[in-house]
C-alpha cells in the first residue's frame, strides 16, 4: 500500500473513532456574535458564502473555514493575504509586486488569482480584464472593518459562475451594531513601514445603520533586492496604498461602496526591465457601489442587487537600451474596465423537506479596454483592444431533508458569455449521526471562461475555450463537548483545458495563450481545533500530490502544508499572545529548480483595552528564515527571495 492509501486508511479509522465520540448538542449562535473568549468554546459557526444564504458550517455542502475579526487582531494580520495563508490547504506566493493564492496544491506562477472567486458581502471582487482578485495591500476593504472571512473550498460555479474554480472567499464586513464607537489606529515598523486606519459605526436612526472605514499604508521595503544574473536593485521595493469603505442601510435596503488605490515599484527586473530604473512600477485602482434589497414576502425570501464596478491598471516598464549607447526603452501598459451587474434571488421552504433557491444574474461589461504603447525613444501605440461583453446566468439549488439525519443538496447553474456557455452542478449528501457530527460526500464541477487579456492581448494560434474542473470529496466533521473540533477531508480533482502562456515565434513579444494543460490531484486535509483552560489552539496538515498532464509534479505545488496557531492570556488577562507557525514544503520552479520548504514563525503581543487604548506588537518571520517563492516566466530568476524578520507596532484609540 502506498503512502496515499495508508493515509486514506488512517482517515477511515479516525472517522470511525470520532463517530463513537459524537454527542448531541444544541446549535450554536452565529460566529459574528462571539467574542474571542466565546470562540474558545469551539461552537459551530455559520457561513453565508457556501449557498448564498446563512447556514451552519456543519450543514454546508462544502469544506468551510471561518477566520473571525478577533483572530485577525490576536495574530496581527494586516492583509487578506495574511489571513488566507494560515487557512488549511492555502498558501501564498509573492513576486514583490503582487500576492498570488495557491489552493490545494494549485498555484500557477503568474496567475493573477483568476481561479479563486473573492467576494465582499457577496459582491464579486474579481475584475473583468484579467479576472484578478486582490489579497494584498490592494484589497479594498480595511481589515478593521472585517467581521469574518469565510473560506469555501471546492468548485462553486453552480452558485457563482466563472472564477469559482478552486474556492470562494467571502469577506463579511462589520455592522454598525458590532462597532461600539469610533476608533483609530496608527502603526510603524521596520522597512520604513507606517500607516493608519479608522472605523466609525452608528445606528443614526432606526433601521439606518452607517459604517465608514479608511486606511493608508506605505513602506520603503527592502533597500537591496538581489536579482540572479542582474545584480542588485536599489531602493526599488517601496509601496503605497489607500482604501475606503462606506455602508449605509435604509430599512430593507443597503448601499455599500469601496475604493482603493495602490502603487508598487518592481524590484525584480521582470519582463526584462532595468531593476534600478525607478520608473518601473504598477498602479492599480478598484472601486464599486452596491445596492441590495432583502425581505420576505409571504414566506418567500427576496434578494435583489445591482452594482457598478470600475477597475484601472497602469504598468510602467523601463528597459535597458536596445543598442549600447542608445536611449532606454520605456513602455506603458494599461487596462480599464467598467461594468454593471443585476441579480435577483428567491428562496423558500417547500413541503417542509425542501429549501429551494433560484436566481438570475446579468453583467454588462461595457468597457474591457487594453492599451500598450512605447513611450521612449519613439512613441508607438501598438495595442488598442477596446472590447465589451455581456454575461447571462440562471441557477437553482434544492436542499432536501431526506430524514432527521440525512440531507441532500442538488444545484445547477448555466452561464452564457457570447458564444461560450457552461453548465455546472453541485451534488452533496450529508449524514449527521448526531447534532454535532457530519459525514459529507461532495461532487462538483466548475469552469473559468477565458478573459480579455488571454483572448486579445496576444495573437493566439487557436480560439480559447473555458477551463473545467471536477472535484470529489469526502469530509468528516466532529465537535466533541465544548472544547474540541476535528475535521478530516479526502479529495480528488481533475482540471482540463487549462489556459497557459506558451512561446510562439509568430506572436507579438513571442508569446500566446492556448488550452494546453491539465492537472490531476489527490490530497488529505486534517484539522484539530481545541480549547484547554484559557488557551485556544488550531493545527492543520495537508498532504498533496498534484500532477500535470504528462504526470510530472506541478510547479509551485508543495506536497506538504502545515499551519498552526495558538492564543491565550500572557499576563492576568492584560496581555495576550498569538503565535503562528506556517510550514510550506518544497516547490518546483518553472526552470526545474526547487524552492526549498520553509517554516515561518510569527508572534503578536496584544494588550487588553485600557482607558480606551490598545497596543500590539507583531514580529513576522521570527527566526529570520531565508526563503524564496517560485517566480513566473517574466522573472530573470526563477526563485524570488522574500523579506526576513520584520517588526510592526500598532497603537489604537477608541473615542
Amino acid at each position: 500500500m502506498n503512502k496515499f492509501g495508508r493515509a486514506l486508511l488512517g482517515v477511515s479509522v479516525i472517522c470511525a473513532c470520532l463517530s463513537r465520540a459524537a454527542a448531541a448538542q444544541e446549535p450554536a449562535r452565529p460566529v459574528s456574535e462571539l467574542s474571542i473568549e466565546q470562540l474558545m468554546s469551539v461552537e459551530v459557526g455559520t457561513v453565508f458564502g457556501a449557498s448564498r444564504y446563512g447556514q451552519r458550517v456543519i450543514d454546508a455542502p462544502a469544506a468551510v473555514s471561518i477566520v473571525t475579526h478577533e483572530e485577525i487582531e490576536r495574530f496581527g494580520y494586516r492583509t487578506l493575504s495574511d489571513v488566507l495563508k494560515g487557512v488549511r490547504g492555502f498558501y501564498v506566493t509573492n513576486d514583490r509586486n503582487y500576492s498570488y493564492l495557491g489552493v490545494r496544491g494549485f498555484g500557477r506562477p503568474g496567475d493573477y488569482n483568476t481561479r479563486v472567486l473573492v467576494l465582499v458581502d457577496g459582491h464579486r471582487l474579481n475584475e473583468t480584464v484579467f479576472d484578478s482578485s486582490y489579497i494584498g495591500e490592494d484589497f479594498p476593504i480595511p481589515l478593521e472593518a472585517v467581521e469574518r472571512v469565510e473560506v469555501i473550498r471546492g468548485p462553486g460555479s453552480s452558485v457563482y459562475g466563472t472564477n469559482a474554480f478552486f474556492a470562494v472567499v467571502n469577506v463579511v464586513t462589520k455592522t454598525a451594531l458590532s462597532i461600539r464607537s469610533t476608533q483609530a489606529s496608527i502603526e510603524g515598523g521596520s522597512l520604513g513601514t507606517r500607516g493608519g486606519e479608522f472605523l466609525f459605526g452608528r445606528e443614526t436612526s432606526p433601521n439606518a445603520p452607517l459604517v465608514i472605514a479608511g486606511a493608508a499604508y506605505a513602506s520603503h521595503g527592502d533597500s537591496l533586492v538581489a536579482i540572479p544574473g542582474l545584480g542588485v536593485a536599489h531602493d526599488m521595493d517601496d509601496e503605497q496604498a489607500i482604501k475606503g469603505f462606506v455602508s449605509r442601510g435604509f430599512g430593507h435596503w443597503l448601499v455599500k461602496g469601496a475604493y482603493s488605490a495602490r502603487k508598487k515599484r518592481i524590484p525584480t527586473g521582470a519582463f526584462g526591465t532595468n531593476p534600478d530604473d525607478r520608473r518601473s512600477r504598477t498602479r492599480d485602482a478598484r472601486s464599486f457601489i452596491d445596492l441590495a434589497y432583502e425581505n420576505k414576502w409571504k414566506g418567500t425570501g427576496v434578494s435583489v442587487r445591482t452594482a457598478f464596478d470600475r477597475y484601472a491598471y497602469d504598468g510602467d516598464y523601463a528597459f535597458y537600451p536596445l543598442v549600447e549607447g542608445a536611449a532606454n526603452e520605456y513602455t506603458r501598459d494599461g487596462a480599464r474596465a467598467d461594468w454593471w451587474t443585476a441579480e435577483g434571488m428567491l428562496s423558500r421552504r417547500v413541503a417542509r423537506r425542501h429549501f429551494l433557491t433560484a436566481g438570475l444574474e446579468y453583467r454588462n461589461n461595457f468597457h474591457q479596454n487594453q492599451d500598450a504603447a512605447t513611450v521612449e525613444p519613439e512613441y508607438d501605440h501598438y495595442l488598442a483592444e477596446h472590447r465589451s461583453s455581456q454575461i447571462f446566468a440562471a441557477y437553482a439549488q434544492d436542499e432536501i431533508a431526506l430524514s432527521s439525519k440525512l440531507s441532500a443538496t442538488v444545484g445547477l447553474r448555466h452561464d452564457r458569455n457570447g458564444n461560450l456557455g457552461s453548465t455546472n452542478v453541485r451534488l452533496a449528501g450529508i449524514y449527521k449521526p448526531a447534532e454535532r457530527s457530519a459525514l459529507k460526500l461532495l461532487y462538483g464541477s466548475a469552469f473559468r471562461a477565458p478573459n480579455p487579456y488571454e483572448l486579445f492581448y496576444y495573437d493566439n494560434p487557436d480560439p480559447l475555450t473555458p477551463e473545467r474542473i471536477r472535484t470529489t470529496e469526502a469530509i468528516w466533521e466532529q465537535y466533541v463537548g465544548t472544547g474540541l473540533r476535528t475535521s478530516v477531508s479526502a479529495f480528488l480533482y481533475h482540471a482540463s483545458d487549462l489556459i497557459s502562456q506558451i512561446p510562439d515565434e509568430n506572436a507579438r513579444d513571442g508569446f500566446a495563450f492556448a488550452n494546453v494543460d491539465e492537472a490531476s490531484a489527490r490530497g488529505i486535509e486534517l484539522e484539530v481545533e481545541a480549547t484547554w483552560r484559557e488557551m485556544h489552539m488550531l493545527a492543520n496538515y495537508t498532504m498533496l500530490d498534484v500532477r500535470s498532464g504528462d504526470h510530472q509534479r506541478l510547479s509551485n505545488s508543495p506536497r506538504n502544508l502545515m499551519r498552526s496557531r495558538i492564543t491565550g492570556p500572557l499576563f492576568r488577562q492584560t496581555l495576550f499572545f498569538g503565535v503562528e507557525g506556517l510550514y510550506t514544503g518544497d516547490r518546483n520552479t518553472l526552470a526545474g529548480a526547487v524552492a526549498e520548504g520553509a517554516f515561518l514563525g510569527n508572534v503578536t503581543i496584544t494588550s487588553r483595552e485600557l482607558s480606551r487604548a490598545r497596543m500590539s506588537l507583531t514580529i513576522g518571520n521570527l527566526f529570520n528564515r531565508s526563503y524564496g517563492d517560485p517566480g513566473a516566466e517574466e522573472h530573470p530568476g526563477d526563485i524570488i527571495r522574500q523579506t526576513g524578520r520584520s517588526v510592526r507596532a500598532q497603537f489604537s484609540w477608541r473615542f
